[in-house]
């Protein structure tokens, strides 16, 4: 278990801007949005991944993926 501050950072590391893998939009303060309405508690790897599904499907509504 980490700390949400580092958790938020690397999730940026993933799917921000200047990710590996970025998704278009991803800010800062989504994650840490996403984080609450996703009640994550863990902050791992299996949570990174719960936040890449909501922010894959935020794009697609979006249509900027």
């Amino acid at each position: 278990m980490t700390s949400k501050r580092w958790f938020v950072t690397y999730v940026m590391g993933f799917y921000g801007p200047r990710g590996l893998y970025p998704i278009a939009g991803v800010t800062r303060a989504k994650i840490v949005q996403l984080t609450s309405i996703l009640k994550l508690r863990h902050f791992d790897t299996v949570d990174r991944e719960m936040i890449r599904e909501a922010l894959l499907e935020n794009a697609n509504t979006r249509g900027l993926v």
